[in-house]
């Protein structure tokens, strides 16, 4: 076993080797005096370059066991020019600043607060006014007056008899920039968290609100049917389409030809829809069928469902002769008249056909139908 143990002599600058101490077999050899080299050799020498402009509020923290009382910190620019020094000796602190090669009074601190193998923590924090407040273990022990700026301080250097385990340099405003991302991200974070909270809970009552609607029976849809008719015209319902205009209103006048005036207006409580009303959808539909099919483009194209369209258009003006309604029955009869006398040279005999199968088919047709 071998313990090797260093010690500086005080009168000289040399490396004393007190001894080497062998254990083998019961037998023990001790004491090998050996001169060093002239020069410092240190337990720690510790270098850290500051890559940012130290500012006011930032902070050096150091911690470390104190093997012997003589150890430095430096903040340095250059070899020339040290803003900060401080000096630790057996019985003082010493602090002090080079500037342009020279070094300026020194101030001593008696007693030095460390103790020797016991761990410490020393805090150098800068000023506003760009001062060092120091202290020890959390108790302030001196504040540094500044005497050089530390706008240019590139490295800090920490060497002597000491067991360094850290040294942390803390820049404020990357904290405090750290601080803010943080509130950014967790704001954002929120945001995005809401909107989805958001959209699944529109899908949920979109979804519930489907399927809580009714099935509606045929009846509803009649009613919704009627409703549409004292809300919007037909044009507003239907394709542009003339062939589609014009099946539309046939459909339109079926309805309301087998349902009574009583019955509309009382299933039409919302839209408020009355016989005038009523009267003057018919009116409107006996006249878009009329002149649609006397529309010369359509009569040129001789289409198949041109003709079967006409056959129900020719019924449905001959049935609407029988109305009770005055005013629908002399529309009915006037777009007879127009109808045979625009397709008289056309389709005549087909009309005539078309009004004998009709007749034939309801042989109780009233007797204002065979009038018109």
């Amino acid at each position: 076993m071998c313990h090797l143990i260093l010690r500086r002599l005080s009168y000289s600058n040399k490396i004393l080797i007190i001894g080497i101490i062998l254990f083998f077999d019961g037998h023990w050899l001790s004491i090998y005096p050996v001169h060093g080299e002239s020069q410092n050799a240190w337990l720690t020498n510790y270098t850290e370059n500051i890559l940012s402009k130290l500012i006011p509020n930032d902070e050096i923290i150091v911690r470390g066991v104190l093997v012997e009382p003589k150890f430095y910190i430096d903040l340095r620019i250059n070899k020339d020019n040290i803003p900060f020094h401080l000096k630790s000796t057996d019985t003082m602190m010493i602090f002090n600043s080079k500037y342009k090669a020279t070094w300026l009074s020194e101030i001593k601190l008696t007693p030095n607060p460390l103790v020797v193998n016991t761990t410490f923590m020393m805090n150098i924090l800068i000023d506003q006014d760009e001062s060092f407040n120091i202290s020890f273990d959390e108790h302030t022990f001196f504040k540094y007056e500044k005497r050089e700026s530390l706008d240019s301080v590139k490295q800090f250097n920490i060497y002597g008899n000491i067991t360094l385990k850290s040294v942390k340099i803390i820049h404020s405003y990357r904290e405090k920039d750290n601080s803010m991302k943080t509130l950014i991200i967790g704001i954002a974070i929120t945001i995005v968290l809401l909107i989805l909270v958001g959209i699944v809970a529109f899908y949920i009552l979109r979804r519930h609100c489907i399927h809580s609607q009714p099935n509606h029976s045929s009846k509803k849809r009649h009613d919704v049917t009627i409703n549409s008719l004292g809300s919007r015209r037909i044009n507003e319902l239907i394709s542009i389409r003339p062939m589609d205009k014009l099946s539309k209103s046939l459909e339109v006048l079926k309805l309301l030809s087998t349902t009574t005036s009583e019955t509309l207006i009382a299933s039409n409580e919302k839209s408020r829809l009355d016989a005038v009303s009523i009267s003057k959808e018919k009116i409107h539909h006996l006249n878009n069928i009329v002149d649609i099919l006397c529309s010369p483009s359509l009569i040129k194209a001789n289409n198949e469902n041109y003709f079967k369209l006409l056959t129900a258009s020719v019924e449905t003006l001959f049935m609407t002769c029988d109305e009770t309604d005055y005013d629908v029955r002399i529309s009915a009869e006037e777009n007879i008249s127009k109808l045979v006398k625009n397709l008289k040279e056309i389709n005549l005999t087909r009309i005539q056909v078309e009004l004998h199968r009709i007749i034939k088919r309801n042989p109780n047709v009233g007797p204002r139908a065979l009038k018109g």
